[in-house]
This record gives C-alpha cells, sequence and structure tokens, in this order.
C-alpha cells in the first residue's frame, strides 16, 4: 500500500505517533474546524 500524502487530523497524539511510524513520509495538517480559539 502507498503511503497517503497528507493525514489530517484532531489533537489525538496517538493517532499522529502511529501514523509517524507506519508512514513516516506523509504530511501532517491540523484540523481546523477542532482548534480552540
Amino acid at each position: 500500500m502507498r503511503a497517503p500524502v497528507l493525514a489530517v487530523g484532531d489533537g489525538a497524539l496517538g493517532f499522529w505517533k502511529a501514523l509517524s511510524k507506519v508512514f513516516p513520509e506523509t504530511r501532517h495538517h491540523r484540523c481546523w474546524v477542532r482548534t480552540k480559539p
């Protein structure tokens, strides 16, 4: 399976850690809807 180009998620640290381990070349982007002002 090819790695995704971009992953979008909220502040769930486990998601980002797992993504970095499985797909280290995938870029991360934080969801703007779930960010606190």
